[in-house]
């Protein structure tokens, strides 16, 4: 199988390798490329597979943590001495062997990651995401670690839905808003990956958000909901129930100013995730998050974090999109020698609303 990956510079002639080019991340230059992999060994009968299986991956997708974590692994690859390195961390493939005690599933089961993250049975499994190699297209992932693709997805929809949707799914679940009288959320970066999964499961839920971004997308959103720019916020302040945030460090004082005595502020993440990716000095942000604690403070607010989700919640979240005819957004498909286009796309200045896949 043709795979993409970044390729160490300095060990070019020990791999055989196509379509190299370079892709400018932050301040940092990542070598991408292609290069061959066979299907690895897995003995079925093997004790150590017991409760594993073997997928092929037939898509995969990155999510905005992934340029961070690809930078870091980068520099370990180099001062490694390692040819080349797998990335990303959304996939949909193919179970094509199982151990002995798999039940759960079939040989042929076409599968996404269930990135739970709760305590699990055997202390073997390590709770969160499943895969940060998604690209590698052969995983040796436990039973525990995925979850069949619903029924109407196809595999491209398939690779761009579990990380997205179990967050969302247990994002609106903590925020308590489905058993809120009064119901007035405010989403924000609202382009983003993870916001999209948020408004498409609130208004599946019939909950109308107000969607606040930096930029107006250069696409329309595939559904009807309320728009605004970042600069109009001031009018909603103090109007909120419920602020959704996937990037605290550059919305919690706007968040929280938005909602109003009481109000529910949730995140799951920020966007200074690597000093090669900062333009900032992270202490620019100190006065900013003193000030919207100091906000939280007057208010009543509770500001809950949170870490992707359950195994009940990306079931729900599948069961949900099918009950409600929906599917995931996916922005653009690519082949596998087209990693440039899917990078630049899934990382550099993308306003379209949606992920990027590539297909194997």
């Amino acid at each position: 199988m043709k795979v993409l990956v970044a390729l160490n510079p300095d060990m070019l002639d020990e791999i055989c390798y196509e379509n190299a080019e370079y892709i400018q991340l932050g301040k940092a230059r990542v070598l991408i490329g292609n290069v061959e992999l066979s299907e690895p060994s897995f003995d079925e009968n093997d004790e150590k597979n017991k409760d594993h299986v073997l997928v092929r991956v037939d898509a995969f997708s990155c999510n905005f943590r992934d340029k961070g974590i690809l930078l870091h692994n980068y520099e370990l690859m180099m001062k490694n001495k390692r040819a080349f390195l797998p990335f990303g961390s959304e996939f949909c493939g193919e179970i094509v062997k199982k151990g002995k005690n798999v039940n759960e599933y079939s040989v042929g089961d076409i599968v996404i990651p269930d990135c739970r993250y709760e305590e699990m049975d055997s202390k073997e499994v390590a709770p969160g995401i499943t895969t940060n190699f998604a690209s590698l297209g052969w995983l040796r992932l436990n039973k525990n670690k995925i979850v069949k693709k619903p029924d109407s997805f196809g595999i491209s929809e398939g690779a761009a839905f579990g990380l997205g949707a179990e967050t969302a799914a247990s994002m609106i679940r903590k925020s308590g808003i489905l058993e809120a009288d009064v119901k007035k959320p405010i989403v924000f970066s609202a382009n983003s990956a993870t916001s999209l999964f948020i408004i498409q499961a609130l208004l599946a839920h019939g909950i109308e958000p107000i969607c606040i971004s930096s930029k107006k997308p250069d696409a329309e959103y595939p559904f009807d909901v309320k728009r605004d720019s970042i600069d109009n916020i001031e009018k909603y302040f103090g109007t909120a129930t419920h602020a959704f945030d996937p990037f605290f460090d550059i919305n919690i004082l706007n968040a929280v100013s938005t909602l109003n005595m009481g109000g529910k502020y949730i995140y799951c993440g920020m966007v200074e995730q690597h000093p090669l990716l900062s333009e900032k000095d992270l202490s620019e942000y100190t006065t900013t998050l003193r000030e919207a604690l100091k906000i939280a403070i007057v208010k009543n607010i509770s500001i809950i974090g949170n870490c992707l989700g359950t195994h009940d919640d990306i079931v729900d979240a599948g069961k949900l999109y099918e009950r409600k005819g929906m599917k995931p957004v996916v922005e653009g498909i690519y082949k596998v020698y087209e990693g440039m286009q899917f990078l630049g796309k899934s990382f550099l200045g993308k306003n379209a609303p949606g992920k990027c896949v590539i297909t194997y």
